[in-house]
């Protein structure tokens, strides 16, 4: 099993960079995404159809289902459950991401980008909310 806080801890350093190495990490991070597009599209695709298959309704099975395959389900999971801030969807089909950023109940829905770039100045909270 990975270790679950190496992210925070991967993200804890990335922050405290000075500004140029922190650019060039986040783009050496972007060449590996956009490198390993059609791996991590394909691993998607036979995960939202090992869930779907499966009877499980384990919260862990649905909450990757529904991180995975956009549907009318997981909006409005999003928009019954979500804080109402800030949505983002990561994906490359232009049609999928119109339907999402217009049916999400959000302040701000973003397509292909952090949610992390509203730091609450926007919005009149603190930074706290970030």
């Amino acid at each position: 099993m990975r270790n679950s806080c190496a992210p925070a801890r991967a993200s804890t350093i990335l922050a405290s960079l000075p500004t140029e190495a922190h650019n060039e990490a986040l783009d050496s991070i972007h060449a590996a995404l956009v490198a390993s597009k059609e791996k991590i599209l394909a691993a998607n695709t036979r995960d939202v159809e090992r869930i779907a298959a499966d009877e499980s309704t384990s919260p862990e099975a649905y909450a990757l289902e529904s991180r995975l395959d956009l549907s009318q389900q997981a909006i409005q999971h999003i928009n019954h459950y979500g804080s109402h801030h800030t949505n983002a969807i990561l994906t490359a089909d232009e049609s999928e991401a119109e339907a999402f950023m217009a049916r999400v109940d959000s302040a701000g829905v973003y397509w292909n980008a952090s949610t992390r770039v509203v730091d609450g100045r926007r919005y009149g909270f603190g930074t706290e909310v970030v």
